[in-house]
């Protein structure tokens, strides 16, 4: 499916098929159509070509009302004129049910989201995590076949994230319900999902396990997105030889670096420079714990030029040359002085450089 703003196109050649009672993540940055996608599900948003199927039904041109969506915005949209039970109503009332099955439904919607007591008070006196459990109620007050969550805890601050996360996907999980999740938060989506779609510019970038995205990322993008942000260009060797040491920064500065150990270097030659991305917290400067053993891991001289303690640790960048880098130290190091940080090869994830 593709998506278009007048001219402009925000999604294209969409495919994505999602499991009865799965909970997809839909990961991007800002801009990169992952709410469009979602708007465009639950019928907000026009088709510039393709279809959604809910089962075996056709709603590419349903109007929303008749989608058996339910979705959840970012900003939760509750009336502020309206208590909770009648928030939580809405949506039944607008699909003309009984008064007593509305009544029935609503107090369900209660007990489930641990809001009993609360139905008769308004809106505007709830704190965040209760509202976000009201807007949850009305999505799920109607049944729906498919439920869309727009970055639902976006306005939440991290202590009631991390509670409400958990709550959501347990909810989830129990009702069997098949979601889709729009979030720009890594962690979150790698608590939440069975799998990840991550979106880059308007097209899919990866589809996997949160493991298989996390471990495995399929392009420099991908890999800087879900925290290797740590990037190097190197020039191959000279040689042909998978095991020469002589692979080395873009700029010719540092000592050659050692890739043999792993698994796409040899593919890798001849193929011109590659693009090295590794995690903070997989790297360590030697002597600061047990080093690793020479061939299991490249060495990256340099100098410690900053550092910012993040609570658990001390977060150092570290100059070479033209690059630094980022290392993560459970000791602090002092600005100015040398230092050589040591990468697995396991931890490494290498890109061929494309044009």
């Amino acid at each position: 499916m593709a998506i278009r703003y007048g001219e402009t196109i925000v999604l294209r050649q969409i495919d994505l098929e999602v499991r009865q009672g799965e909970l997809i993540a839909l990961l991007g940055s800002s801009g990169c159509g992952k709410t469009s996608l979602l708007r465009a599900v639950a019928g907000f948003v026009p088709l510039a070509s393709g279809r959604i199927l809910v089962g075996d039904a056709d709603i590419t041109h349903l109007p929303a009302e008749r989608r058996q969506c339910a979705m959840m915005f970012q900003s939760y949209a509750l009336w502020p004129h309206m208590s909770v039970a009648q928030n939580i109503a809405y949506g039944l009332r607008v699909r003309k049910w009984p008064k007593d099955k509305i009544a029935a439904r609503v107090d369900e919607m209660l007990r489930l989201l641990q809001l009993e007591g609360y139905g008769e008070r308004s809106v505007e006196q709830l704190s965040g995590g209760q509202r976000q459990r009201v807007a949850m109620g009305r999505a799920l007050a109607i049944d729906p076949a498919l439920l869309l969550l727009d970055e639902p805890m976006s306005n939440l601050d991290y202590r009631i994230r991390l509670e409400l996360r958990h709550e959501i996907r347990a909810l989830q999980q129990r009702l069997g319900i098949t979601t889709l999740y729009v979030t720009h938060d890594r962690e979150e989506a790698l608590t939440l999902a069975d799998r990840i779609v991550v979106l880059n510019a308007g097209e899919v970038a990866q589809i996997g396990s949160p493991e298989d995205v996390f471990h495995r990322p399929a392009s420099p993008f991908v890999a800087t997105f879900m925290g290797a942000d740590n990037a190097l260009e190197l020039t191959p060797p000279s040689g042909t030889a998978a095991g020469d040491r002589s692979w080395r920064l873009r700029d010719g500065e540092g000592p050659g670096l050692d890739l043999s150990a792993h698994p796409r270097a040899a593919a890798l030659l001849g193929n011109g420079n590659i693009r090295l991305h590794f995690r903070s917290e997989a790297a360590h400067v030697a002597g600061t714990r047990s080093d690793i053993p020479a061939g299991d891991a490249i060495q990256l001289p340099g100098a410690v030029e900053q550092t910012a303690y993040l609570g658990e640790h001390w977060r150092c960048r570290v100059r070479m040359g033209a690059t630094s880098i980022w290392v993560d130290t459970t000791t602090p190091l002092t600005v100015g002085t040398t230092a050589i940080v040591q990468v697995p090869v396991s931890a490494l994830h290498l890109f061929p450089v494309t044009t």
